[in-house]
């Protein structure tokens, strides 16, 4: 008997001994430079207002917090979804922001800023006075404006509905934002009943196709109701005082104000949902509504696509490419394929391009046809634009001119390249911000050129430069370079000038040794002035090399 009870008595004090120090585990650190470098703050990002007169200094972390790893997520219709704050998962934040001017004096915090933030990318009305950013909180996410002149900051809105990104758009009057929400009347989430109903069944109805592999479809009825319950959300507009509900909850994916701000292009996607392709697969229909949700155009009512057309050049029928003509008040544009979506059928055209303009009661107007697939407009001013178009099987993309005014008859050949030819890629039109907020080509010498930014390819590596081109002699004037030791590119997405008279031009600016820091060169003097300071985050890495080793192993 006592033998027993020693036996148990060293099982049980084993047993403790092994809970205790399982308990007492915890992450093991590494030696303290190395716990540094990898918390170190990444390099700051800038944003540019649009007037040029200010920098927006986005400070970001070093990683994702194991807190955000670690939360719940849901996979479905192709979306990883945050429950808690019906925004994407595994997000990466910025921390905070700082403003200084354009030619880097007068640095300021910004008072009142949220505490423990976790930030989105700033979003700048067209004036540049202000800008909207997004602050997640653990469970919701709000939406928040700064006036740039007095530093005020005001949250506008709780519980945006992020599950489809961009959820925001500012007005083309500076002050009113239209933003999505998540539906005030959804209720409690759904709770997976973890017994099935039944099998879940599908079947082709004798139709024959070829589908693509996608990964965190919807699976079962229950997946189709935890995602309507998380995609469903409520269009809202702020006048710079209130918010006011727009038209009525749907499953809205993207919200386009029209330039002059009296109107809204609006894609809500329904059912039925389906097993084997993503939500931006599923039935999508696009209205343009007025201010209070009235729907007063429906551009395009696209069925489910699970048995896409296969195949080089191969496009579904109907409205492709719908957008707002960015130099017009409110005019929408679109392509539809003349083949039939079929580009073996022998036809001089392919691509149709409409227009239809506000009140949108009338007939769409023919505007150009084009030979290849219909790959964009970059719209310039009342006679010029730029027309692009291209085949996927070739690889071959045309670039064109022409006069909107009469398009069809001004097309005039710019380029004609392989799209795998970088060496030979003249770059892209530069753009700069209309008086709506909106990209159009940016013009020099009266009207009589433009500017072409490009990646540079060359055997020595890219080289980033930026051109002046005659639209009259298509004669091309290289106005700057970046040359080794440093890699330095024009800064933004848009125009990188900030005085075109003066030739100033704000780039980024990095080599082997020094962080990307920002700089306003002068293309006529080629002085370069430095912007902003951001020192190396890993200065214990200062002075390492990489060097091969070679060795010959015992064994031969």
């Amino acid at each position: 008997m006592k033998k027993k009870v020693s036996i148990l008595l060293c099982l049980f004090s084993a047993s403790v001994l092994n809970v205790m120090s399982q308990g007492a585990l915890k992450y093991q650190l590494p030696p303290a430079d190395i716990v540094k470098i990898v918390d170190a703050p990444q390099t700051p990002s800038v944003s540019v207002s649009p007037d040029k007169s200010t920098i927006l200094i986005i400070e970001r972390p070093g990683n994702i917090a194991i807190a955000d790893l670690a939360a719940e997520e849901f996979r479905i219709a192709g979306l990883r979804i945050d429950p808690a704050i019906s925004g994407p998962s595994r997000q990466t934040y910025n921390k905070s922001y700082k403003l200084m001017n354009i030619d880097g004096t007068n640095i300021r915090e910004i008072p009142g800023m949220p505490s423990e933030p976790k930030l989105g990318l700033p979003s700048w009305s067209a004036d540049g006075k202000k800008f909207a950013f997004t602050n997640t909180r653990k469970n919701s996410i709000e939406l928040w404006i700064c006036d740039v002149p007095t530093l005020k900051i005001q949250k506008i809105a709780d519980n945006i509905n992020m599950v489809f990104e961009d959820p925001f758009s500012w007005l083309s009057d500076n002050k009113s934002i239209v933003c999505v929400v998540t539906d005030p009347d959804r209720g409690p989430r759904p709770v997976r009943n973890l017994v099935p109903e039944g099998p879940v069944v599908q079947e082709n109805l004798g139709k024959k196709g070829q589908a693509a592999t996608y990964e965190d479809m919807l699976k079962d009825p229950e997946d189709e109701k935890i995602f309507e319950y998380f995609a469903k959300s409520q269009v809202m507009s702020w006048n710079g005082n209130n918010l006011v509900k727009v038209g009525k909850p749907g499953m809205v994916t993207e919200i386009s104000p029209s330039p002059d701000g009296n109107y809204l292009m609006v894609t809500t996607i329904n059912k039925p949902f389906s097993y084997i392709v993503p939500y931006n697969s599923f039935p999508a229909l696009t209205q343009i509504w007025d201010l209070k949700g009235n729907a007063l155009k429906t551009v395009s009512d696209r069925p489910l696509m699970e048995n896409q057309p296969r195949g080089y050049d191969v496009v579904l029928t109907g409205a492709r490419y719908i957008n707002w003509r960015p130099d017009k008040p409110s005019t929408i544009y679109w392509a539809e394929a003349l083949d039939e979506g079929d580009y073996k059928k022998e036809l001089k055209y392919h691509d149709q391009v409409f227009t239809l303009a506000a009140p949108f009661t009338g007939e769409p107007v023919k505007f150009v046809a084009t030979e290849m697939r219909f790959n964009g407009i970059t719209w310039g001013r009342e006679d010029f634009a730029i027309l692009t178009e291209g085949l996927s099987k070739t690889k071959i993309r045309v670039t064109s001119s022409f006069n909107p005014v009469n398009p069809q008859d001004t097309k005039k050949k710019l380029f004609e390249l392989n799209s795998d030819d970088n060496y030979a890629n003249p770059g892209r039109f530069v753009t700069e911000a209309n008086a709506y907020g909106r990209s159009v080509l940016l013009f020099a010498d009266k009207g009589k050129s433009l500017y072409l930014s490009g990646t540079g390819a060359s055997p020595e590596g890219d080289r980033p430069f930026l051109d002046k081109y005659d639209i009259a002699t298509a004669k091309k004037t290289r106005l700057w370079r970046s040359e080794a030791p440093y890699y330095e590119t024009t800064a933004g997405s848009g125009s990188p000038f900030i005085d075109q008279a003066k030739g100033l031009i704000l780039t980024t600016r990095q080599s082997v040794n020094e962080v990307p820091n920002y700089f306003i060169r002068n293309l006529k003097t080629g002085k370069l002035t430095q912007v902003t300071k951001f020192e190396n985050p890993y200065p214990q890495l200062a002075g390492v090399s990489k060097e091969l080793i070679k060795y010959k192993r015992k064994d031969g």
